[in-house]
Parts: structure tokens; C-alpha cells; sequence
């Protein structure tokens, strides 16, 4: 798996959602090349944050790896983690390659509307 050139803050995509409901996160991960990174043998996770407290994660989320899309892991938030949790939120996708390599190259920001 390729490292980015470069980290940009809150580089992914603005999710908005309501509390109560189901969301599911999709991640399509590329390298700095542009060409898909195969997610085999790979560990894969979405840790949520308070907007502004980066040092205390309120949730991990696991990262479902697609059995067709080998460089797609999806994470699911369920009614019961949004439940009650309006709110500006970061998102961060986390993967552990195969030697142990944690990447965390992207974030972005969550809205939970009440």
C-alpha cells in the first residue's frame, strides 16, 4: 500500500445525518498514484471524534471489506449509536496494512441532526 503525498484536514466528503437513523460510510481507498489499493490482508476501521477533540474517540467503527470492490470498505452506524448524539462530529478511516503500517490519510466532518 502507497503513503499520500500530503494530508489535507477534513479532506473527505461532509456527511449530514439524522439521529436515530442508519448510515453506512463507504471508503473507496486509491494510492497517491491514483490506481485502487487492494484492502486483502488489511485492518479496517472508522473512528468517530467530537468535532474539536481529536484525542478522544467516541466510537470505532469496524470497516466491512467489499468481497467484489477490492479497495472499498464500508463502516455502519447504527440507530442506536446516533440516537441521541445530534451534533458535530470527525471521521477518520484508519488502516493497518499487512506490516503493521497505520494509515491515516484522510478525515472529514459529520453533522447528526436532532
Amino acid at each position: 500500500m502507497s503513503t499520500f503525498s500530503c494530508i489535507t484536514v477534513n479532506n473527505l466528503e461532509e456527511i449530514s445525518l439524522i439521529a436515530g437513523s442508519k448510515y453506512t460510510i463507504n471508503f473507496y481507498v486509491y494510492s497517491t498514484a491514483g490506481s485502487a489499493s487492494a484492502l486483502a490482508g488489511t485492518t479496517c476501521t472508522c473512528k468517530i471524534y467530537a468535532y474539536g477533540y481529536p484525542e478522544t474517540t467516541l466510537l470505532t467503527l469496524t470497516g466491512v471489506k467489499s468481497g467484489t470492490v477490492t479497495n472499498l470498505f464500508t463502516s455502519t452506524l447504527t440507530p442506536a449509536q446516533t440516537t441521541g448524539s445530534a451534533g458535530k462530529y470527525i471521521y477518520q478511516p484508519i488502516i493497518v496494512d499487512v506490516d503493521g503500517s497505520v494509515y491515516k490519510d484522510g478525515q472529514g466532518i459529520m453533522t447528526i441532526l436532532p
